[in-house]
């Protein structure tokens, strides 16, 4: 019972892993956003999936970003 209780703990709570694992399983938490987790399914990467989603940060759902609108934006051209 108990068991089952720290496991749905975990389970909601993301399980996040430390950065050093997910460095060693191959994800920079840094830049990896939990949206991009899903679409590793489409190059049947669905075996790593739990892996990502432990080392990723939320960003809503949204991998596009679709509906996000900036106030304004700078163009600046080197050269």
């Amino acid at each position: 019972m108990l068991t089952n209780l720290v496991l749905g703990v975990q389970w909601v709570t993301g399980s996040q892993l430390e950065v050093g694992e997910c460095l060693a399983l191959g994800f920079n938490s840094a830049k990896l956003l939990c949206s991009s987790c899903e679409e590793l399914k489409q190059f049947d990467l669905g075996s790593v999936v739990g892996d990502c989603k432990g080392c990723c940060t939320d960003d809503g759902g949204s991998a596009k970003l679709e509906g996000i609108k900036y106030e304004k934006a700078i163009l600046e051209v080197c050269g």
